[in-house]
């Protein structure tokens, strides 16, 4: 079939808006470093565990209530990156059933960690500071894999503009609560929705971490300050958490607005002093909105 001219001309102008409108329907998002910003959330999560026990069946349930506090500082000459501090207040700590701590201290001190972040959102070189670097921690936490709790906050931007469905990989470093390997999460872009009556951006991580903490750092760490999450003995963990979060992200600072995580793990859980392995089941979820 030979097109007319006219046909040629209207074909012509359609791939022309066709293309234009796949241009206006990326984003790039972007992190914005100004010096002095600071950003309040508040965290509530709520771990259930289940074990399956020589005694038979347990449960437990492990409840935290906290702030976090975000400042960016001095933004180097360049742009590049900027000082990063993170502020988390524990205002709240409760656990009942099996998991029930009555040694841990009304009052949990504040801890603080400080980085670099930059444009894409990384956040980098992130060390605990002060003398009380290490602060008393759910229990539950190295079985949940809660420490990506947070993961709402670093939520790693990709290098170039993206449409609704792109998708990206994030990696979650290793630390001493869920072993020497890090975690690759999935991110993917879903588009725009409505929050509070701002349009903002949707971005969420899946992805399953490994569990296998380095007891004896975790150890140390309660020596410093804070609790021993092993209360004593010997324990051995090893298992895998599966991750998902939804996250709402501003599109004009590329700070995070609201945060909804869900954490499901699986491990084995050895006592070494009485030679009893248990299968632990932990289900965490974790609710994040900017103050």
């Amino acid at each position: 079939m030979i097109l007319k001219r006219s046909s040629k001309a209207l074909l012509l102008i359609a791939l022309c808006a066709i293309s234009v409108a796949a241009v206006q329907d990326t984003t790039l998002i972007r992190r914005q470093l100004k010096a002095n910003t600071v950003e309040k959330f508040k965290v509530e999560s709520t771990t259930k565990i289940t074990a399956d026990t020589p005694a038979g069946p347990q449960e437990g349930t492990a409840n935290t209530t906290s702030t976090v506090e975000t400042t960016i500082g001095a933004v180097k000459a360049d742009g590049s990156n900027a000082e990063f501090t993170i502020l988390t207040t524990t205002e709240k700590m409760t656990m009942e059933g099996m998991v029930g701590a009555p040694q841990l201290p009304d009052k949990v001190p504040p801890v603080t960690m400080k980085g670099t972040i930059d444009g894409m959102n990384r956040a980098t070189a992130m060390k605990l500071v002060g003398e009380k670097a290490a602060a008393p921690t759910n229990p539950m936490s190295m079985l949940g894999g809660t420490e990506a709790s947070q993961l709402g906050l670093f939520v790693e931007f990709p290098e170039k503009p993206v449409k609704v469905g792109d998708v990206w990989t994030i990696t979650v470093p290793a630390s001493a609560m869920t072993g020497k390997e890090p975690t690759i999460l999935t991110a993917t872009y879903t588009g725009k929705e409505d929050l509070d009556g701002k349009l903002v951006l949707l971005v969420t991580l899946t992805g399953t971490m490994k569990i296998e903490p380095d007891m004896e750092a975790m150890k140390k760490a309660g020596q410093s300050g804070g609790a021993d999450p092993t209360m004593g003995m010997d324990i051995k963990v090893k298992g895998t958490a599966n991750i998902s979060t939804k996250n709402w992200i501003d599109p004009e600072t590329g700070a995070t607005l609201k945060s909804e995580t869900r954490i499901k793990g699986l491990a084995d859980v050895e006592i070494v002093q009485i030679s009893m392995t248990m299968k632990v089941g932990t289900d965490t979820t974790v609710k994040m909105k900017h103050l």
